[in-house]
């Protein structure tokens, strides 16, 4: 799928604070049933009061998965990344 055509399926805040790194339509192998899983990333952001010298990445939490509406009949999960 065309991350450009998903953008417009998501809220503008979302979009505002994550950036979309991947869509892919999986199969549950049970079921033998599809969903798109969209996986977005937090933008990194260092606020204007913190010195960039004394700024440290610390890496990212665990992904969290978030059931969002469907799109044409098929289930979305969100994975979403956050920065620690």
């Amino acid at each position: 799928m065309d991350i450009e055509i998903i953008k417009y399926f998501l809220p503008a805040a979302l979009l505002e604070n994550f950036t979309i790194t991947k869509v892919e339509e999986v199969e549950i192998e049970p079921e033998h049933r599809k969903i798109v899983q969209i996986e977005l990333e937090e933008i990194k952001r260092i606020p204007q009061d913190i010195d960039i010298d004394q700024y440290e990445s610390k890496g990212f939490y665990p992904v969290k998965i978030i059931r969002d509406f469907p799109i044409r009949g098929k289930e979305v999960n969100l994975a979403i990344k956050r920065r620690r």
